[in-house]
């Protein structure tokens, strides 16, 4: 079975969904409040992620690594995950020269919430549903095509399914990065440890800032909605404001992102994964052929199929009509809304 050509219709059938869900069911959908739009969204992409695993005769199921890593790999993914935060801000300052942060305006329905249940909407649900289905099903179904490209393709799908230039900007980048924790770690558990503290940083930000606001009697919902991602704030600013504070970010997030490298690298190490990593990113393959290894010894390092002596070659492509198809019409429907409508 071609596993990408599977992962590539889940992906059209998602991206179906979200485009047409909120013409079909838009009374409906606009009479629920933030926390209940939350979860019908997540379960319109857990109900075609199930029937996926149906089809595909739960095949998909045995990629999931749901190994918990060492505790000092988990430390290290968290630290990783705030190292991370300053580029996710500087992404997101960059598309909103270009595109409106719609998230901003969604999460004022959290403010007055209770913290636990914003962390549980926001951070948890999102963290195990989409780990699950992206760096789960979407990144193992193209990891036989290599690692390399099961990256970039996996992020891509993460990020068009965000259904907003805005948020694509940011989800693009770091589901690429999860999808490298997940092949750093070996677990899939690394990536929604990540995605949960990305997340929940958010929720934990607009809680401070509400709880100072009412300390101090001044603002209200909107300031404090203005702290979400660190950047949510430049919507109130000109053009040239949101310029200052992107050039402050660029700094920053190149350090931290020095920094992040430096803390993913040792996580490799932890995990007892550098040499893993070294060969399924191609680092090594030219020495691995200089000492006379067959071109079938080396993919069968990247657990590559072969079938009577002969590499499956379709399992190498990624790139099919529904893939195409997802792509096109997620990028018509992003346009349409930021420009058009």
């Amino acid at each position: 079975m071609n596993r990408a050509k599977s992962v590539n219709r889940l992906f059209l059938v998602l991206i179906v969904i979200s485009i047409v869900s909120p013409f079909l069911f838009g009374r409906f959908l606009g009479g629920l409040n933030f926390y209940q739009s939350s979860a019908v969204s997540e379960a319109l992409f857990l109900v075609p992620a199930f029937f996926y695993v149906l089809l595909t005769g739960g095949e998909c199921l045995n990629d999931l690594q749901l190994q918990i890593p060492r505790i000092s790999v988990l430390i290290l993914v968290v630290v990783l995950s705030w190292l991370l935060l300053p580029l996710m801000t500087w992404l997101n300052l960059f598309s909103m020269l270009f595109a409106e942060n719609y998230i901003a305006s969604e999460m004022l329905g959290l403010d007055g919430g209770a913290l636990g249940k914003n962390l549980f909407y926001i951070a948890v649900v999102p963290a195990l549903a989409e780990e699950l289905i992206f760096r789960g099903f979407f990144y193992h179904g193209y990891r036989p095509a290599g690692v390399g490209k099961a990256i970039v393709f996996s992020g891509l799908c993460f990020g068009l399914l965000h259904m907003n230039l805005n948020q694509f900007c940011y989800a693009f980048v770091i589901g690429m990065i999860f999808a490298l924790l997940v092949e750093a770690t070996g677990s899939v558990i690394s990536s929604m440890l990540a995605h949960f503290i990305i997340n929940s940083n958010s929720v934990i930000m607009l809680a401070v800032q509400s709880r100072l606001e009412k300390s101090l009697g001044s603002g209200g919902a909107g300031a404090a909605a203005g702290t979400l991602d660190g950047a949510s704030a430049a919507e109130a600013v000109s053009r040239q404001e949101l310029l200052m504070v992107l050039g402050m970010y660029t700094f920053l997030a190149l350090i931290c992102g020095a920094m992040a490298y430096g803390v993913l690298q040792l996580i490799i190490r932890l995990s007892g994964r550098k040499e893993h990593m070294r060969q399924v990113l191609g680092a090594g393959r030219g020495r691995q052929r200089a000492e006379g290894q067959s071109e079938k010894e080396e993919y069968g390092r990247q657990n590559t199929e072969w079938q009577e002596g002969s590499y499956r070659m379709r399992e190498k492509s990624i790139v099919t009509p529904a893939l195409l198809l997802g792509i096109l019409c997620a990028l018509v429907y992003m346009v349409v809304t930021e420009f058009l409508l």
